[in-house]
């Protein structure tokens, strides 16, 4: 609980930072940058283009639109695998029960 407090802190003295670095005409990119709202990275160098070219609201859409896509991916590779992971582990307590690895399984001992 003392961890969740003390990042909803450490978050809101982020956002009046980041909110200061507006108010004194700084640009999206670099206030959020500074203010520790923006990890370094891709989306980064993507928000100083779109500053810069003046197609922030266009260049957002696409790189959520690329995200979303990357995402589905993901999911979908998820459901591929998760129903044969679980067809194996059922295959291997079968088989451990049919032949009594482990504790002797089910079979009573003649």
């Amino acid at each position: 609980m003392t961890q969740w407090l003390d990042s909803q802190c450490c978050i809101s003295q982020s956002l009046n930072q980041g909110y200061k670095l507006v108010q004194d005409g700084q640009s999206l990119s670099l206030t959020l940058t500074e203010s520790g709202l923006l990890p370094a990275g891709e989306i980064a160098s993507v928000l100083v283009a779109a500053e810069t070219s003046g197609n922030l609201g266009d260049s957002l859409a696409h790189q959520a639109s690329l995200a979303e896509t990357d995402l589905n991916l993901y999911i979908d590779h998820l459901m591929f695998w998760i129903p044969k992971l679980l067809y194996a582990l059922c295959a291997i307590v079968a088989l451990s029960i049919a032949f009594g690895w482990g504790s002797g399984g089910f079979v009573p001992d003649l």
